[in-house]
């Protein structure tokens, strides 16, 4: 589960592209690019990457998100350093994933400070750091933790919220707390205040040991400080 857990919060951004979200031309998109345009080389970067208007072609993919990301572009940043972690395009390679994670979390993209988060709690491209890890897991969920699925990476995407349990449930970078760990789990599963405010998703084994160790007491003190996390960061 816990390699797993390292690949599943790795994910593609193609919310700043708004070529793919009108179905524009990819011509349109490249005489942009051509220009410099920041923006139209991230575009023609996801064109590439899902075929669309373009032959699926990994390689031009990271190399028209390569020329944004020089640009200083955070959107296009955050996909090379997926591409460099995945191998697609691009030689794996961790380190240059973690670089350029860091670009794009430094400009404030939330998936690339989770990711980055990723990066130091597993020891993939950096030193395994787990204070480095729940500091950007931290910088990620306090501006809004974007990871969802998606039609590239299918399976459940585990948010920073759902990492920052982790490490109170096991006792990473923290002395361990299983309410801390509860009320992490269950702000993963939950988008606001409304809900139940239970966890989900959790292996058997992480399920049983926190029914075991909290009481029903605890386990209400865990969900009413989610609310009040949830409150507290309403957007």
């Amino acid at each position: 589960m816990r390699a797993l857990l390292f690949l599943v919060i790795l994910f593609l951004d193609w919310s700043h592209s708004s070529a793919v979200a009108r179905g524009d031309v990819f011509e349109a998109a490249y005489a942009r690019a051509k220009t410099g345009d920041a923006e139209a080389q991230f575009t023609l970067g996801a064109l590439y990457f899902l075929g669309k208007d373009a032959p699926r072609n990994d390689a031009e993919a990271a190399a028209w998100f390569r020329k944004a990301a020089d640009q200083g572009y955070a959107p296009a940043q955050h996909n090379l350093a997926v591409l460099y972690n995945l191998g697609r395009g691009v030689p794996q390679n961790y380190t240059m994933a973690a670089t350029w994670f860091r670009k794009a979390a430094s400009q404030g993209d939330s998936s690339a400070q989770g990711n980055l988060g990723v990066m130091y709690y597993y020891g993939k491209g950096v030193l395994q750091d787990y204070a480095a890890a729940a500091f950007w897991f931290r910088k990620a969920v306090v501006q809004g933790d974007t990871s969802v699925p998606n039609e590239f990476f299918p399976v459940p995407v585990s948010s920073a919220k759902y990492h920052l349990g982790e490490m109170y449930y096991y006792g990473h970078g923290a002395p361990r707390d299983y309410l801390a760990a509860y009320m992490w789990f269950a702000l993963a599963a939950a988008h606001d205040e409304s809900v139940n405010l239970i966890p989900s998703g959790l292996s058997p084994e992480i399920r049983r040991e926190l029914e075991r160790n909290l009481t029903s007491e605890q386990i209400t003190k865990a969900q009413r400080l989610a609310r009040h996390w949830l409150k507290a960061h309403a957007k």
